[in-house]
């Protein structure tokens, strides 16, 4: 059976190993055949709602055997999934809700519906999924999966962890998810029943890619929530003797901290590892390769409108850990001009991506939609090189680059200079109007490792390191970086502090 649809990884799944484990988060598990028994129950109550094919249906929860029945009861009807961070602000929830023009909102619970304070928006359906086995056999005629089976259909919005302004709601169709997903697991060499602890949320594009490539391998999903309590990952790994685990920058950074012999010990079990959604330090990836030499630990890169377009391998790549990778299978990258020429290798220019992973377009934003766009080529917005090799390279944000007086700076080449600094845990620049000259100067903020690092050493170290005019103007030392919850980093709210001050 090939997926055309989401809801195919489902019906596949119980129709191939209907008593495999699909997904478990504690002392709670559900097989193929009773998510699929579940999400068919949903489904029922869904359609009783007024939910319809086409409809746009919000998933507000945490990582739950509720949202995953809840995501496929959606797909059961032919109506498309919206699944939103239930810790955001309740204006941008309803913002999201009205943009989307969403029918129903599916929660674990009532209780938390109202904790949102959107309960009471007129002409939106709240719907608490209910697990209970037993009210699923209650004779009730089972409803038949709706809609067809085009690929080019709608299945997905997600609305983007932007930075600035509102959220922009990208569209994605079965066709873009699942090319994603085949690629993922060819890349990353999954093979059929893995066991994957995901402490990333579902509601964010990283996770939900996950279940997909699990889903798609006949495999046990082990849902935790998040890592702020790294033992408890660390004994689930342990437990369900885990071959698969993913986690965000940040996720690394506080298991390493935990313990790097925890980490190695309760990790020998695992046999790949999938990073994303914000940069690692070089650093960072020698001491993975050190501490899982047993594992493959792919990185990749991309955008939410295109799922993941390159990847790289840890141990493949040791000799140069600075790339971001090479394209998947059916994905074209190329860098190219400001007009959208294609420029040779080593030319610096915004890296677009082409091919069955790129979106279908932004959610009533046409102008938005077609400013992405260089003819089919989706432009990422980041600059980097291509070597003749194949290999990419990121070398900084168009919309961040600092202007000294004309002269374009990427702060990720500061930044990556800052990171190599004995003491510095991490590091952001920024561009701030008020250079008497250039009219910007270069700020930068430092995470220390530790109270004994003074400005003046960082500063002694990368006047050694950058010239004169990559060198900050100002050095700040701060607790943390302000990022969004998928681990990007959040330039602008630097810049706003500065500004309070």
């Amino acid at each position: 059976m090939t997926e055309r649809r989401e809801l195919d990884l489902l019906l596949r799944g119980a129709k191939e190993a209907p008593t495999a484990v699909a997904v478990r988060l504690g002392k709670q598990a559900l097989t193929y055949e009773e998510l699929r028994r579940a999400a068919a129950h949903e489904a029922g109550r869904l359609r009783a709602l007024g939910v319809g094919a086409g409809d746009a249906v919000a998933l507000l929860m945490d990582n739950a055997l509720e949202f995953v029945a809840g995501y496929f009861a959606i797909h059961w009807l032919g109506a498309v999934a919206m699944p939103l961070n239930p810790k955001e602000p309740a204006e941008r929830l309803r913002y999201c809700l009205e943009l989307a023009r969403a029918n129903a909102v599916v929660v674990r619970t009532l209780a938390e519906a109202s904790r949102t304070g959107l309960d009471k928006l007129p002409g939106l359906a709240w719907l608490p999924v209910d697990l209970d086995s037993e009210r699923q056999r209650d004779g009730t005629v089972e409803l038949s999966p709706v809609g067809s089976t085009a690929d080019d259909e709608l299945a997905l919005i997600v609305f983007t962890t932007g930075t600035t302004g509102s959220p922009k709601g990208v569209k994605l169709s079965h066709r873009n998810t699942l090319a994603a997903m085949r690629g993922i697991v060819a890349f990353m060499g999954m093979e059929r029943g893995p066991v994957e602890v995901l402490p990333t949320p579902l509601y964010h594009s990283f996770g939900l890619a996950r279940m997909r490539a699990v889903f798609h391998c006949l495999g046990t999903l082990v849902l935790e929530r998040g890592f702020l309590f790294p033992a408890r990952l660390f004994d689930s790994v342990t437990a369900h003797r885990a071959n698969g685990f993913c986690s965000v920058p940040a996720g690394w950074e506080i298991l390493i901290t935990a313990g790097k012999e925890r980490l190695r010990e309760s990790f020998r079990s695992v046999r790949y590892v999938e990073i994303g959604s914000a940069a690692m330090t070089t650093a960072r990836k020698r001491e993975l390769i050190e501490l899982l030499p047993q594992a493959r630990i792919c990185m990749h890169y991309g955008l939410t409108e295109a799922s993941r377009s390159l990847f790289m391998e840890f141990h493949a790549e040791a000799d140069d850990l600075e790339t971001i990778g090479r394209p998947l299978p059916g994905v074209e990258v190329s860098i190219r001009d400001e007009s959208g020429r294609l420029l040779p290798d080593g030319a610096e220019g915004e890296i677009c991506v082409n091919g069955p992973t790129v979106f279908a377009g932004y959610l009533a934003d046409e102008a938005a939609t077609v400013a992405a766009f260089f003819g089919p080529w989706l432009r990422t917005g980041d600059l980097g090189r291509r070597r003749p090799d194949g290999r990419f390279y990121l070398s900084g944000r168009l919309k961040e680059l600092i202007n000294l007086g004309g002269f374009k700076v990427s702060p990720i080449e500061i930044e990556r200079v800052l990171d190599a600094c004995p003491g510095v845990r991490e590091s952001a620049v920024i561009g701030v109007v008020g250079g008497a000259v250039t009219g910007e100067e270069i700020h930068a903020f430092v995470v220390p490792e530790s109270a004994e690092l003074s400005v003046e050493s960082v500063r002694d170290f990368v006047a050694t390191r950058l010239e004169p005019l990559r060198r900050p103007a100002r050095i700040h030392v701060i607790a943390e970086l302000p990022k969004t919850g998928s681990g990007k980093l959040q330039r602008l709210k630097l810049g706003e502090a500065l500004r309070r001050r």
